[in-house]
């Protein structure tokens, strides 16, 4: 069975968030599991499903820039995915977050495709590695 990545989209602007999530779930290996207006409500969505990637809005990030770094303690294993349309123009507000990559808008779906193969990859390595330790023990076991 192959793996697929939840995601969670945080935006103000419902179309903005509608339009993300409908980009993003046309990728077989990822599944939009919430979207949130505000990052109150991502926080209780997050908590709900623990996803593998938070794209969130880099000025409503920096709005709620506290908010934010609770919300990554609770998913500890999530990604952050902060996005802009112009990261150069919005530099003094991303030096408010301490936590997450900054991408431009246009770049989302390169980077969540790119996060995916880097940890499908990642896991098989460990997998093949845990398989092959396990054979050996078997080996030397006898069985």
């Amino acid at each position: 069975m192959t793996r697929t990545f939840d995601i969670i989209v945080c935006d103000e602007k419902d179309f903005m968030r509608e339009k993300i999530a409908g980009v993003l779930s046309r990728i077989g290996m990822v599944r939009i599991v919430g979207q949130a207006a505000e990052v109150a409500a991502m926080k209780n969505v997050v908590g709900k499903f623990c996803p593998d990637i938070i794209l969130i809005d880099l000025l409503l990030a920096a709005a709620e820039a506290e908010t934010v770094a609770e919300v990554m303690k609770i998913c500890t294993g999530a990604i952050l995915l902060l996005y802009s349309g112009d990261l150069v123009e919005y530099q003094d507000f991303a030096s408010q977050i301490h936590v997450g990559k900054r991408i431009r808008i246009n770049d989302i779906e390169t980077e969540v495709i790119k996060y995916c193969v880097r940890q499908r990859t990642l896991e098989k390595r460990v997998g093949n590695a845990l398989l092959q330790q396990v054979t050996a023990a078997h080996k030397e076991a006898g069985l």
